[in-house]
């Protein structure tokens, strides 16, 4: 522990550090005994204790994890490209393209039928939603099946090919009929 007087989001931070230490240290005895009292798959908890990790290396003095505001960067400028494309859109576009209101867009996105992308601090949509090779409704169960899910874990879902679907985009595959497939690939992305 830091030997300053820590404020309240400091002292959560401290402590999130000390643990994600302590964490890595946990035999694979110790990480499936405390997967079975948490009712935990063991790939979820590691997935937890190596995101702990990630941010305690981000935030502990002097360990800036290699490459980390590199690839936050391409990201930002691969994201940003996405916009200039046209790929991802603000939401009076979205709406106009839907030919639905505001609080339409809302509800869709409080049912998670359409996600949004945080970029910059503003939100976009994906295009997709409004392009009539898709079954729209299809689409929103697919994105209700990805659960709470991040909206860039949602957009990498659709636009990264999968084995499973032959590899193609679920979006390609949704493009050729192969809705249930699609739906199950969805289930299986949310879980991990």
């Amino acid at each position: 522990m830091p030997s300053h007087v820590a404020s309240p989001p400091e002292a959560l931070l401290d402590r999130v550090i000390e643990d994600a230490k302590a964490a890595r240290n946990l035999s694979e005895e110790d990480l499936a005994a405390i997967a079975k009292r948490r009712q935990l798959a063991p790939n979820k908890l590691s997935l937890l204790i190596d995101f702990a990790t990630k941010i305690a290396r981000a935030f502990a003095p002097g360990e800036e994890p290699k490459g980390l505001l590199e690839a936050r960067r391409k990201a930002n400028v691969s994201r940003k490209a996405l916009i200039a494309k046209g790929d991802i859109v603000g939401s009076a576009q979205l709406t106009a393209a839907l030919g639905i209101t505001r609080q339409g867009l809302n509800k869709s996105l409080h049912a998670r039928r359409i996600f949004a992308l945080g970029l910059g601090g503003e939100q976009y949509y994906p295009v997709f939603y409004a392009d009539p090779q898709f079954d729209r409704r299809k689409l929103e169960k697919v994105s209700q099946a990805l659960g709470d899910l991040p909206g860039w874990s949602k957009w990498q879902f659709f636009t990264t090919p999968k084995v499973s679907l032959g590899p193609i985009t679920p979006l390609q595959a949704l493009a050729k009929g192969s809705y249930e497939e699609v739906l199950r690939a969805a289930q299986g992305f949310a879980e991990r």
